[in-house]
């Protein structure tokens, strides 16, 4: 039998006294209001009500957690080794599900050896899938679709934006309502200052592929010499073919394209000045900066 006032915990840090007004707080066994407890009804009420209030905010909590939208992440890796990674990048990496390395853009030094993909997954404690050209211009979808149920790391030597195959699979992702969080690194963009010259002082930037025996393009040419024409130096990237196996550009290959070009152009005149740099940051890739102040043939001596 309960007797007196009784304090009732409604929740929140709210308290109230209640006392039964028919026994005034007696809990009397007779009474047929507060049946021997003391306490006035209308509080048992609002404090079950106040509990099970709490029990539904946990409820929705946990249900709005459990819902949590899932992360692509697409990061960069700089431009040499494991080692060039960020720590934010190393801490997405390991707790995504599902990682991807882009293996056509561009290569880390030790390239796509199964050697180099170990010294990757023992660093990020993840095994890693190859992405290559296909795969990520034509069945992005695939990875898109991981994202919308679990993290998922999608790697670029160099920083994320520094091709425009990642840019189109961000727009995509964002289309399909799929969140994306980028994280940035070194790329050839900002590196190439190693060379001296300034990076406000650089035009369009072009890429000279492999030449086969049926295909020479030299549109790129056109675009070296309209920055040659407004004063400021061209960076030319060596690429290679669409599906092509990855493999690297020789100084020697991209001159000897240069002035096949030149010759095709009817171009002579002045030797071009330029810098040849291999191995950017321990990096196997090639970049050739030519200063667009002179311009004319390219002569090896």
């Amino acid at each position: 039998m309960g007797t007196g006032s009784v304090t009732v915990e409604l929740g929140g840090d709210e308290k109230e006294v209640s006392r039964c007004i028919n026994c005034d707080g007696v809990g009397s066994l007779t009474c047929t209001t507060c049946r021997g407890t003391g306490i006035q009804p209308h509080y048992l009420d609002r404090s079950n009500e106040s509990l099970n209030l709490c029990f539904l905010f946990f409820l929705a909590n946990k249900g709005l957690a459990d819902k949590q939208e899932k992360m692509l992440y697409i990061i960069g890796l700089g431009l040499g080794d494991e080692k060039d990674i960020t720590l934010r990048g190393l801490e997405a990496v390991q707790k995504c599900e599902k990682v991807y390395m882009e293996a056509y853009t561009s290569l880390l030094s030790f390239g796509l050896s199964i050697d180099g993909l170990s010294t990757l997954e023992n660093l990020y404690g993840k095994p890693i899938a190859i992405a290559d050209r296909e795969m990520v211009e034509e069945k992005a979808d695939d990875i898109l679709s991981s994202a919308r149920t679990s993290d998922v790391a999608f790697l670029v030597v160099g920083d994320p934006f520094g091709a425009t195959t990642h840019t189109d699979l961000v727009v995509r992702a964002k289309e399909l309502g799929v969140d994306v969080k980028v994280v940035h690194n070194a790329s050839v963009m900002n590196a190439v200052g190693i060379c001296g010259l300034q990076l406000y002082r650089y035009g369009e930037t072009v890429s000279i592929p492999f030449f086969t025996d049926n295909w020479r393009p030299d549109s790129f040419y056109e675009k070296i010499r309209r920055n040659r024409e407004l004063g400021l130096h061209t960076l030319c990237v060596g690429g290679r073919k669409k599906y092509e196996p990855p493999r690297y550009m020789t100084i020697d290959n991209a001159i000897d394209q240069l002035l096949e070009i030149e010759q095709k152009c009817g171009e002579s005149g002045e030797t071009c000045k330029c810098f040849a740099i291999f191995r950017l940051s321990c990096c196997n890739i090639f970049y050739l900066y030519i200063q667009a102040s002179v311009y004319g043939t390219l002569e090896l001596n």
